[in-house]
């Protein structure tokens, strides 16, 4: 390549340099000066600075002091005499109603939890106090049947399921020799006497069980009707706070928190987890956008009109509030407008000195 050619080429080269890095700069100015939208504010309506402020249920989770009564655990013993030829029990873990840990001859013998004691062999046309507590059980554990207090056609199907979860086929009677009877719906194993292989007479120890929980008494929160809640169980709270519920006792006992104090009672206090039995239309707002601010009653604005609220909760750089009309028993999910309650759709953040009064009096 001649020296001629090179200097033709190279003026050619440093506009096409020269040309990108304006490109380039341009682009990185535009970026820099171009209004950014910020998360959460809305770009439609009469102010392009409100924050959306979309409905929501709000349940006020509030844990309550609480009271435990426990039954005395004990030895978990055998109707029946044999050899240990499974044994499935261990320090710390549970046992459960309508399961089994234990197999004696190879014969799988069932935990069940009956508000009665089974004292007595149960099959086709018995009657009595414990054939209903027997059908209470079979319903609460899934397998159907009616409540009656007599042994019908229900039951036996329903006790037929109970065997088949076990393996255990072609038995749709309760042999009492068969049923290891546990005082509560679940206890926690406190100890394992027994091994696997040795031989057990009629009346023997199985496992050692820790205490059970029998009854809870919380304390009555004022204001709207509250529910106790438990993992997926949910109570109403009695007018003496009395909780006796088996299957809400036994959903209470599997929480962390009740394992944590029953380990050290005397260490920590006791709560029950309770919210709104019939949840509170509401929305989140930052505690910039609330003005005119007297106990727990404010306003907000929104589309330049005041919006009279009452302040439910503070936190985290949150407030939520819902209408001051609104107490409790709204449904969860319908329309604000539709209930006669009046929340805005969006509220702005930033209200200032000029901001409108309440649209409505706050409510005392």
């Amino acid at each position: 390549m001649s020296k001629t050619e090179m200097k033709t080429r190279q003026p050619w080269r440093l506009t096409l340099v020269v040309g990108l890095m304006s490109l380039a700069l341009g682009l990185c100015l535009g970026f820099l000066i171009s209004p950014l939208k910020t998360p959460g504010v809305s770009g439609e309506g009469t102010n392009s600075k409100e924050l959306d402020t979309p409905i929501f249920a709000f349940r006020s989770p509030q844990r309550l002091p609480a009271t435990a009564t426990l039954s005395a655990g004990g030895d978990l013993t055998t109707n029946v005499g044999g050899t240990i030829t499974k044994y499935d029990c261990a320090v710390g873990s549970i046992i459960a109603s309508g399961t089994s840990f234990l197999s004696l001859d190879e014969a799988p013998l069932l935990v069940l939890h009956t508000e009665v004691p089974l004292w007595r062999d149960l099959g086709p046309g018995a009657q009595g106090a414990d054939v209903r507590a027997l059908q209470t059980e079979l319903n609460r554990l899934g397998h159907g049947g009616t409540v009656t207090g007599t042994w019908n056609a229900g039951t036996t199907a329903a006790v037929k399921k109970l065997w088949l979860v076990l393996g255990v086929k072609q038995l749709d009677t309760l042999p009492r020799i068969q049923v290891i009877w546990l005082p509560g719906l679940e206890a926690g194993v406190r100890a394992c006497p027994a091994k696997l292989g040795s031989t057990l007479g009629p009346g023997g120890s199985v496992a050692t069980i820790t205490d059970i929980l029998s009854a809870l008494k919380v304390e009555i929160p004022r204001g709207a009707p509250r529910v106790v809640v438990a993992g997926e169980a949910r109570e109403d709270i009695p007018e003496d706070g009395n909780l006796t519920d088996s299957a809400f006792l036994a959903a209470y006992s599997a929480t962390a928190s009740y394992r944590a104090w029953s380990s050290n009672p005397e260490g920590q206090s006791l709560t029950v987890e309770s919210e709104l039995k019939e949840p509170i239309e509401a929305i989140t707002v930052p505690p910039s956008a609330l003005y005119n601010i007297v106990g727990d009653s404010a306003c907000l604005e929104s589309g330049g009109k005041g919006f009279a609220v009452r302040i439910l909760s503070s936190e985290l750089g949150q407030t939520t509030v819902s209408a001051t009309d609104a107490e409790s028993g709204i449904k969860a999910g319908e329309d604000a407008s539709k209930s006669g309650k009046s929340l805005p759709k969006s509220v702005n953040p930033n209200p200032g000195k000029d901001a409108p009064s309440c649209a409505s009096k706050p409510a005392s």
